[in-house]
């Protein structure tokens, strides 16, 4: 488990689970832990989490994002957050892809229900700080970014790639969407953020935002 950020006693950590090679995140203080994108049903990610009050957010609804949800909820009571739009993602597979994966034992699937559907515009309280919700559809129709500006960090899920963005190529996804998305993101976060991704290293908005901004404009036909 590789330790991103200690701040104030807030301790930010990651693992890379399952067979796409997923960053889930462990956000904890004293006895609170906020897990983002439980990938895998780890006994790592389990312990590091437990005696706590435990919350899972879900960056957006694709499996590899969210197979750990379960166990969590199991074995520490895990309340489950995710956007409303991709709540259904909870309880069905609509890529062929990944049903292949889950029909060859690849990656688990329960169907589940979460306890809370965001919409955008939140304001989580999170280790006696606030952390905005942000809808960013694109790579699906409920995407979300986590924004906890008092850290300096977001969480991005397949938002934003270190050189890169997320797939728009899915059947539930938008490039216009990501677009607009994209260019949200760039106005709305301080240049400094480092952005924590689904997938890869962390990166820094500033170190991104010329990329995102021509690759935002190939998205909306300016280029």
């Amino acid at each position: 488990m590789d330790r991103l950020l200690e701040v104030g006693g807030v301790k930010v950590m990651r693992l890379v689970l399952g067979p796409l090679g997923t960053n889930t995140y462990v956000h904890v203080c004293g006895e609170e832990a906020i897990v983002v994108d439980p990938a895998w049903p780890d006994p790592r990610l389990v312990e590091s989490v437990r005696d706590r009050t435990v919350r899972v957010i879900n960056t957006h609804g694709h499996l590899d994002h969210v197979a750990g949800n379960v166990r969590l909820r199991e074995s520490a009571g895990a309340a489950i957050y995710i956007h409303r739009d991709d709540a259904y993602m909870l309880e069905e597979i609509d890529l062929p892809l990944i049903r292949a994966m889950v029909d060859n034992g690849l990656i688990p699937f329960t169907p589940h229900r979460p306890d809370h559907m965001l919409e955008g515009g939140e304001r989580l309280e999170v280790c006696g700080g606030a952390c905005e919700v942000m809808h960013v559809p694109g790579h699906t129709r409920g995407s979300i970014v986590v924004y906890c500006a008092d850290l300096g960090m977001a969480y991005v899920g397949d938002l934003i790639f270190r050189g890169s963005i997320g797939r728009v190529d899915f059947p539930h996804s938008d490039p216009r969407a990501m677009a607009a998305s994209l260019r949200r993101v760039i106005n709305a976060i301080d240049g400094e953020t480092t952005l924590l991704p689904g997938h890869g290293p962390p990166t820094v908005l500033k170190d991104e935002r010329d990329l995102l901004e021509r690759i935002a404009a190939i998205l909306e036909g300016e280029l």
